[in-house]
């Protein structure tokens, strides 16, 4: 397969066979919609990933990277948003399609300005609004 999976916290895998899938598909028309669906968002996600990887700046990527995680699994704190999961900074470089230390120069400089606070298996957003404005930057 041509991408990789990793579970964040303990987790269970349900594989279904094509088979077993088509069967449900025939037998629950809603349950073919709702893949439907489910595929075309995850198309337009592509999309707009490609579409940032082409024509946005490293520092807007990694703004955008560092909301949508937020928002996935992003926890209320009294010092910001901590990010759940366990993300190293080669995580976020792959996911950013940027090197290593362009994260780690940009993170580090982001922490001197108080926008987040790093540290091990540590990652706190504290003013969110200057990230949104980072990341929608023309």
């Amino acid at each position: 397969y041509p991408v990789t999976a990793t579970a964040i916290e303990p987790s269970v895998v349900l594989c279904w066979t094509a088979s077993a899938i088509s069967t449900l598909v025939d037998r629950y028309p809603p349950l073919a919609r709702n893949l439907m669906l489910a595929m075309a968002n995850r198309i337009v996600e592509l999309q707009d990933r490609l579409r940032e990887l082409t024509t946005e700046s490293v520092h807007q990527r990694i703004a955008r990277a560092l909301l949508r995680l937020a928002d996935q699994t992003g926890t209320p704190t009294p010092g910001g948003i901590r990010i759940a999961a366990r993300l190293s900074r080669q995580d976020l470089s792959d996911m950013t399609g940027t090197t290593l230390f362009t994260v780690s120069r940009i993170l580090s400089q982001w922490k001197r300005d108080g926008l987040l606070d790093t540290g091990r298996q540590k990652l706190i957003l504290r003013k969110l609004h200057l990230l949104r404005c980072i990341a929608n930057e023309k």
